[in-house]
């Protein structure tokens, strides 16, 4: 047979007996080539690492990579900061897995508010980059607060995506992503990005001695979570190859749908100007917007009430049931808008397509 004619294939050669019954009982966190295998996930990590210009990432089952985070953050009755306006599927997790740990969660909305939390000693504060309020804090200045009293700021990224802003080259010191909008703490598809910008000294005054062992390591929280996760690395079946694989081609396509993002933003903007009273917009340090919220006018609220069916404000989960699509909420004379990439025409028909100005 001639050479250009044969077929390829790939071959695997284990060094002992032993290894492979290691690596195929995911005792070691190896790849195979079989349905425990992590290929899909390697390179996913390895472009998500290239967005955020970070030396090492881990992505894993977005509640067990959770649940261990916090378990080497804090212990039971000890405490965390979180934004009151959080990514809702982070909210979520965080209820849950503190719930089994007995940490406390305290709310803030603002830097006077999270003074005083860090004053009653905190073990960590919980942000994220896109806020439903358009009030969303100062990275900058939280992260001031955060290293004043020496604790990490974690910054949410799902929403914004390192195509809007980096939050590490803000003062973050960790980033979470998260692969699904909804569901985060039951769907088994569902993964968390865990990024390090390696900048936090975890070893000060052994606040952290729980990752203690580790920080020979260049990424010492990082190398903690592998360590601890290796015992339940994620079994890659279809549905999972499949998933990373649309997070792998998604990533190349984010500079454009952001792009849009943006463009529908200013599209709204326009056509609720003659409603509103005041129109608020979330922009971020690259120009782009996604979030929105408008006062409207006394004489237009029982008329967008009736249009958008009275949607509620505390339905505001519904802002990331998808992720491409424009949501809106209402609560007395305020909307809530999370711009998304559909054609403009359909944006405009949303708004005003039952009354004309």
């Amino acid at each position: 047979m001639e050479k250009n004619n044969q077929s390829k294939s790939s071959s695997f050669l284990f060094s002992t007996l032993n290894d492979s019954k290691k690596r195929f009982g995911i005792e070691n966190n190896e790849n195979v080539y079989s349905k425990d295998s992590q290929p899909a996930r390697d390179v996913f990590q390895k472009r998500m690492a290239r967005r955020y210009h970070c030396p090492d990432i881990i992505t894993h089952h977005a509640k067990i990579l959770t649940d261990i985070l916090l378990s080497v953050l804090a212990s039971g009755n000890e405490k965390i900061a979180v934004h009151q306006y959080c990514f809702a599927p982070l909210r979520k997790i965080l209820d849950s897995v503190t719930q089994v740990h007995g940490i406390r969660i305290l709310e803030f909305t603002d830097e006077i508010s999270l003074q005083k939390i860090a004053d009653s000693g905190i073990k960590a504060i919980f942000l994220s980059s896109s806020c439903v309020e358009c009030e969303n804090m100062n990275m900058t200045k939280t992260s001031e607060i955060a290293h004043n009293y020496h604790v990490p700021l974690i910054v949410d990224n799902t929403l914004a995506t390192s195509c809007i802003v980096n939050p590490l080259e803000l003062g973050a010191d960790i980033v979470m992503v998260f692969s699904g909008m909804i569901s985060v703490e039951n769907n088994k598809n569902n993964y968390l990005s865990l990024i390090d910008g390696n900048t936090f000294d975890w070893s000060y005054k052994s606040q952290y001695i729980r990752i203690f062992p580790f920080l020979k390591y260049a990424v010492p929280l990082i190398s903690c979570m592998k360590f601890k996760c290796r015992k339940s690395a994620p079994v890659l079946n279809k549905e999972n190859q499949a998933e990373f694989f649309m997070l792998c081609e998604g990533l190349q396509t984010l500079n454009n749908r952001m792009t849009v993002h943006s463009e529908n933003a200013k599209t709204v903007t326009e056509v609720l100007q003659p409603y509103a009273k005041k129109i608020t917009l979330q922009q971020f340090p690259n120009g782009n917007v996604m979030f929105l919220k408008v006062q409207l006018k006394a004489e237009w609220v029982e008329k967008f009430r009736f249009s958008l069916k009275s949607i509620s404000v505390s339905n505001t989960k519904q802002f990331y049931h998808t992720y491409s699509c424009t949501s809106v909420c209402q609560q007395g004379d305020i909307l809530y808008i999370k711009c998304g990439t559909e054609p403009e025409s359909y944006i405009r028909h949303l708004f005003i397509g039952e009354f004309p100005v």
